[in-house]
C-alpha cells in the first residue's frame, strides 16, 4: 500500500480551491470586495515601496551577496534578485470542475536576471525568461493565496508558483524586473516605476489640497 505524505499547507490550499470553485458554481454568486479609501499615509507607503524598488533595481548587480543561496550556481553575467522560500510548485490541470492548480512539490523559488528556478523536496524546474510567454497571477483562495503561472514557449504544460498574497507582490516585482533585464529593457522598467511614483506624488498633492480646502470650509461654517 502506498504511503502518502502528511497534509501540508499547500495541499489544504488546493482542496480549498476545488471546494470554493465548486460552491461558486452552485451558488452562481461572486463576492464583492470592499474598496479601501485612499489617504496620504497609504500613498506615502506606496511611494516609499516604489522608491525602494527603484534603488534596488538601479544597483541590482551589487546585491548578489545579500540574496546568496546555495540552491543554484549563477551563470556568467547572471545576478540574483530574490530567493522566495515556502512556495508551492503547481501544474495547471483540467478536471471535471474546470482548470485548477495541482500541487506537485514545495520549496524555494529563486529569481535571477536570466531565469526563475524552483528547487523543491523532490523536483527542480527552470524557467528561462527569454522564453517566457507571460507571468500572470491568479487568486485561488480569496484574500489568502495566489498562483503565478509561468508558461514558456517550448512547453505544453503550464506550471506556476503558489504563494500567499503578500509574498506574491514581492515575487511579481522581482520577476518582472528579471524579465526586463533578460530582454534588455531594464531602463524602461525603471522609468516606468519613476512615472508611477510621480503619479502617486501628484495624487498625494491633490489629497492634501482637498483636505486643506475641506478644513477651511468646516471652520468657516462653524
Amino acid at each position: 500500500m502506498k504511503n502518502f505524505p502528511a497534509i501540508s499547507t499547500f495541499v489544504v490550499i488546493i482542496l480549498l480551491i476545488w471546494r470554493s470553485r465548486k460552491n461558486a458554481k452552485k451558488s452562481g454568486k461572486t463576492s464583492k470586495k470592499s474598496v479601501q479609501k485612499r489617504d496620504i499615509p497609504m500613498i506615502d507607503s506606496e511611494i516609499t515601496a516604489i522608491t525602494d524598488e527603484i534603488d534596488f533595481f538601479s544597483t541590482y548587480k551589487d546585491h548578489d551577496v545579500a540574496h546568496a543561496t546555495d540552491s543554484i550556481v549563477l551563470q556568467k553575467d547572471e545576478h540574483l534578485l530574490a530567493a522566495v522560500i515556502g512556495v508551492g510548485f503547481v501544474e495547471n490541470k483540467t478536471t471535471e470542475d474546470g482548470v485548477s492548480p495541482f500541487l506537485l512539490d514545495e520549496g524555494e523559488f529563486i529569481i535571477t536576471t536570466v531565469r526563475g528556478v524552483f528547487v523543491g523536496k523532490t523536483m527542480t524546474h527552470d524557467f528561462q525568461w527569454t522564453k517566457l510567454i507571460s507571468h500572470k497571477s491568479e487568486t485561488v483562495t480569496e484574500d489568502v493565496n495566489m498562483v503565478t503561472y509561468l508558461p514558456v514557449s517550448n512547453r505544453q504544460k503550464i506550471y506556476g508558483i503558489a504563494t500567499d498574497i503578500a509574498t506574491n507582490g514581492t515575487l511579481q516585482k522581482r520577476l518582472s524586473f528579471g524579465v526586463a533585464v533578460a530582454l534588455g529593457r531594464q531602463e524602461q522598467h525603471i522609468d516606468g516605476l519613476k512615472a508611477e511614483r510621480e503619479k502617486l506624488t501628484q495624487e498625494k498633492q491633490q489629497l492634501a489640497l482637498g483636505s486643506a480646502g475641506g478644513s477651511g470650509f468646516e471652520k468657516e461654517q462653524s
